[in-house]
Parts: structure tokens; C-alpha cells; sequence
């Protein structure tokens, strides 16, 4: 006569694992689970359902502090608590938005439009520098013989300046001046002043000779006086397009396919294309700065090590590709591991699992051992706490595949035992 099986008892589950077959697998782990919640005790409860809030086309939703915005059909969109919507931009289409945060102010870019969007107002991310440059003439003054220098910015009703192009070089004889005409109008509505700077005779800094209402056609340098304001802002543009942007120390960052861009020091709207950027391998697929340092995600994981961006030791941590769009900040106290470094964190979705990312470049996979994850190139992730349980997930848009497949704590399947759907 047959025995009937020992029975086993489950009172606590270790999570997933569908690395090893059902015949070997721990009867603490699940093999799938289906809209369930582990507490910290391991005990399964049924997780919370959703209600729909708005209809429409959505893409590239984001959220830091009291800020939301989102494509809404096309457009960037902001959402309030209530879920109320204002539209902020129109005409973005389809391709995929990255924000960042600093101060009041939300920047964003992508790889056909950037934008600074402040207290529910759009505006561009920099002022494009005079262009065509003016007509250069002498005339009657007082300027001493030899040569000068000349250029131009924009002034925004702000304080925000332009960047400043190629100096024109002008000789004057004794007793001449250098008169400007045909000032090109900048077709930024933000711009209300136009500065001229000029050198000294035979002299390589350029400094500030007036301030003029904008528009302005023409204008007369009578006299220069070194030592005044210097022009600080040769030689920038606005910033780069690009399609995931982020602040670090001090830096805007931007990246446009393996180009990694980073603006000047606390001067988020000056960039250098000439000079301030690294080059990886590989498309950029995340941008984590840490308190030492930053995280960058290409053909491989590296961590840059340094707090200034033009100095930094860049170090290959792990062989493994991070899914893009699947990179969330969190709290240190949300996960602590002994002898790791301390602050901040963030988690990201690999083709190797989830990785938990440190400062200092201590990088750990935090479910090599129980989860395996389908390959994916692109997918989105939030982190969650609700009732205590602190949730990282990421949905993955599987490669050669359009089908969605959420991973992480939060895991959508079935649970069964025994042949047995438990709902």
C-alpha cells in the first residue's frame, strides 16, 4: 500500500527562484507567484489592485519631491496631486523624455528637444550666443592704437547669459573707435539685453564695455577699461541633445548615445562640445552619481571615482549590461550590508540580475543565486514603500519582443504547490 507523502508545512517564504528545477528547489522559495507581497516575516499577503486615473498615450513618467510630469500624447505634460493636468510643451511625439532635478527648476532633454521647466513654465536650456556675428567698422574716439577684440552675448530678464563665439580682431589706429552694426536679434523671447566686450589694445581678455537694451542695430566702443568684468563665457553653447541627463557635484551631465557631456561647474547652461565630455564604448545606459563619484552604465559597469568630473579614475566594476531606463535612487537605510559603504544607493536591472550599486564603486547582485531575467534593452522602474514593504520594480521590455515582464521584489505570476493554483 502506497505511503502517503510527509507533509510540509510553510509558514515563511525566501521569495523567488526559478533558477533550478521544481524537483530542487527549496520549498521555502516560490517558482512563480502571482500579485502577492513577501513581508519582512515571509509571510504572503495579497497585494493591493489599481485604479485607473486618466486615459491618453503616456510615456516617460517622473516624479522627484512635489514635481510630476509625463508625455501625454505627444506632449510634456505636468501632474498635480490630484491628478489634475497642465500642459507644459507640445509636439515631442514618441521618443523617450529624461528629467533631472536641481534647485526649483526641472531639466530635460531627449534626442530631439531640452527645456528647463520652472514653477510650471517652459523655457530653453540656454541662450544661443549672437549669430550671424555684427559688422565691424572704425570710427573717431579715443582707443589707443593696436588691436582688439570683440564679441557679444544675450542677457536673459533672468541673469542668464549666453554663450560668446569666435572674437573678432579688429586693428584700430590712435585716436580711432570700433563701431558695431547690424547686432543680430536673438529669437529667444527670455533675452531683454545684449553685452559688449571688447579687449584691450593687443590684449587676450576681453571685458565688459556696456550693457544695451535688446534689440539693439548698432553701437559704438569709445573706450575700453580694463580690469572690469571679463568675459566668462567664451567659447559655450547650449546643451547638447541627448537622452538621459543627470546632476552630479556641481554638473549638469547628459548623455547622447556614448558620449557622456557634462556642463560647466554650477553653470548648467554652459556647455563646451570642444572639451567637457568622456567617450564610452558603448551606448550610455545610466548615469548614477554617488557622494564620491558616479556610476556609469555602458558596455560594461564602471564607477568613476573623484568629485571633480575633469579628473576623475574611471574603473571597470562588473562585465555586465544594465537595462536602460530600469536605474532607481534610494535611501542608504533601505538596504544595509555590512562592511559596504554608507549613503545613498541605487539599484539597477542587468542582464546578470539585480545589482545593488554603492559609492566608492562596490557594485553587489543581489539575485544571481535565485532569479534568472529575461534579456532586455530598455524598460522603466520605480521604488515603493507601502505598509511597511519596500518594493524595486522594474519592467523590462523584453529584446525581439514587445511583451512587458515585471521583475524584482515585485513579481507578477502564479503561485503553485502541488499542481495547485493558490489565488
Amino acid at each position: 500500500m502506497p505511503k502517503h507523502p510527509k507533509t510540509v508545512e510553510l509558514t515563511t517564504f525566501n521569495g523567488l527562484n526559478n533558477v533550478l528545477p521544481p524537483e530542487r528547489t527549496d520549498p521555502k522559495y516560490l517558482k512563480t507567484a502571482m500579485n502577492i507581497d513577501i513581508d519582512k516575516s515571509g509571510g504572503i499577503r495579497k497585494r493591493k489592485g489599481y485604479t485607473r486615473v486618466d486615459t491618453g498615450n503616456y510615456h516617460s513618467l517622473w516624479a522627484d519631491g512635489g514635481d510630476c510630469f509625463a508625455v501625454k500624447d505627444g506632449n510634456i505634460v505636468q501632474i498635480r496631486d490630484d491628478y489634475s493636468i497642465s500642459n507644459i510643451f507640445t509636439g515631442v511625439g514618441d521618443t523617450p523624455i529624461s528629467f533631472a532635478k536641481v534647485d526649483d527648476s526641472t531639466y530635460y532633454t531627449s534626442e530631439g528637444y531640452t527645456g528647463v521647466i520652472t514653477a510650471g513654465v517652459r523655457r530653453s536650456f540656454g541662450i544661443g550666443g549672437p549669430n550671424p556675428r555684427p559688422l565691424l567698422s572704425l570710427g573717431n574716439g579715443v582707443l589707443t592704437k593696436g588691436t582688439y577684440q570683440v564679441s557679444l552675448t544675450y542677457v536673459a530678464s533672468d541673469g542668464r547669459e549666453s554663450g560668446a563665439s569666435l572674437a573678432q580682431v579688429v586693428d584700430v589706429p590712435a585716436n580711432g573707435a570700433i563701431v558695431l552694426s547690424g547686432i543680430p536679434t536673438s529669437p529667444d523671447s527670455s533675452v531683454d539685453r545684449v553685452r559688449v566686450y571688447c579687449s584691450t589694445p593687443n590684449g587676450e581678455v576681453l571685458y565688459l564695455v556696456d550693457e544695451l537694451p535688446h534689440p539693439v542695430a548698432s553701437f559704438t566702443i569709445f573706450a575700453v577699461h580694463g580690469g572690469m568684468t571679463p568675459l566668462k563665457s567664451f567659447n559655450v553653447y547650449q546643451a547638447p541633445n541627448g537622452h538621459l541627463i543627470r546632476y552630479a557635484h556641481g554638473r549638469m551631465l547628459i548623455a547622447q548615445d556614448n558620449i557622456l557631456w557634462y556642463s560647466e561647474p554650477f553653470a548648467y547652461e554652459w556647455w563646451k562640445p570642444h572639451s567637457n565630455f568622456y567617450v564610452f564604448e558603448d551606448r550610455i545606459t545610466a548615469i548614477m552619481p554617488t557622494e564620491g563619484g558616479m556610476w556609469v552604465a555602458a558596455d560594461k559597469l564602471y564607477y568613476l571615482m573623484g568629485k571633480d568630473i575633469t579628473q576623475v579614475r574611471r574603473k571597470e566594476v562588473e562585465p555586465v549590461k544594465v537595462v536602460e531606463g530600469s536605474d532607481v535612487k534610494i535611501v542608504g537605510s533601505y538596504i544595509f550590508i555590512e562592511n559596504t559603504p554608507i549613503g545613498y544607493k541605487w539599484l539597477v536591472t542587468t542582464n546578470k540580475g539585480i545589482y545593488v550599486c554603492f559609492n566608492d564603486g562596490i557594485a553587489l547582485n543581489m539575485t544571481e543565486k535565485n532569479v534568472s531575467f529575461p534579456e532586455a534593452e530598455k524598460g522603466t522602474a520605480t521604488f515603493i514603500q507601502e505598509e511597511g514593504i519596500n518594493r524595486y520594480v522594474s519592467l523590462l521590455q523584453k529584446k525581439r519582443d514587445s511583451d512587458n515582464t515585471a521583475v524584482g521584489d515585485l513579481v507578477t505570476a502564479t503561485i503553485i504547490r502541488n499542481g495547485v493554483a493558490i489565488t
